[in-house]
């Protein structure tokens, strides 16, 4: 798909995690100038390796006024935004009859107002440019409750929500908003004990066989960022090997 985003500023969020390491170059390659951000500074890594059309910016997607500065850096280095990815996301175990207000609210801060966060501030930028695209990244989790999962799922019930809104409304604007909602990935925001197991035993519960890799995740994500996907917003791409079929 090398060019399918040829001459597009892009804003990713999580580009520190296993997930954006394998998607930002994807998109480089395919044109993609890069706003890479993380509260991880590791992810300066990710835009050193790729060179000069990629560049790293610390940031908490749950600090609004920081959104205000990724947002400038961007129309300031590259002259504007077109597409914004909303990948960032935290995850953990818990159950519903111990989940407290203050663990809850540490998802809702970054799974659903992160990406509210970034929606708002990009904006005005989309605008700017004639329109463009989001894509908020979820998980099968907002499709079916997960045991040991309630504050991660709730959160992605969230923001499964805010985007058929923000799709609704920006659509005047001429500005997409997408989900993919990956199932299990070769990498994983968990990483306790039982996780390698966990996603193991999960695997036999796939049609395929197989928990995905994060190039089949990443693919999804840039057709929806390109223009192949004109007329495509408002949807929801599971990617989950036909678990959720």
């Amino acid at each position: 798909m090398a060019g399918e985003l040829a001459g597009k500023v892009v804003i990713f969020t999580g580009a520190a995690g296993g997930q954006g390491r394998v998607a930002a170059p994807l998109l480089a390659a395919a044109g993609a100038r890069l706003v890479l951000t993380d509260r991880d500074e590791s992810a300066a890594a990710v835009a050193r390796t790729i060179g000069p059309q990629a560049l790293f910016v610390k940031h908490d997607v749950s600090d609004r006024a920081a959104w205000d500065e990724v947002v400038k850096i961007a129309v300031e280095t590259f002259g504007g935004v077109d597409v914004l990815i909303n990948n960032a996301g935290v995850a953990g175990r818990d159950q519903v009859q111990s989940l407290t207000p203050e663990r809850l609210r540490s998802y809702l801060d970054v799974n659903l107002m992160g990406a509210l966060n970034g929606m708002q501030a990009v904006l005005p930028a989309l605008k700017a440019r004639g329109g463009g695209a989001i894509v908020n990244v979820a998980s099968i989790a907002a499709l079916r409750s997960t045991p040991g999962l309630a504050g991660y799922g709730v959160s992605k019930w969230a923001l499964r929500g805010l985007s058929r809104y923000a799709a609704a409304e920006f659509a005047a604007d001429k500005v997409r908003v997408n989900l993919v909602l990956p199932g299990a990935l070769d990498v994983s925001m968990i990483t306790d004990a039982a996780a390698g197991s966990g996603k193991s035993s999960f695997a036999q519960s796939v049609p395929m066989k197989r928990v995905a890799t994060s190039r089949e995740i990443a693919r999804v994500v840039l057709f929806l960022a390109s223009d192949a996907a004109s007329y495509v917003t408002g949807a929801e791409l599971t990617v989950d090997g036909g678990y959720s079929a």
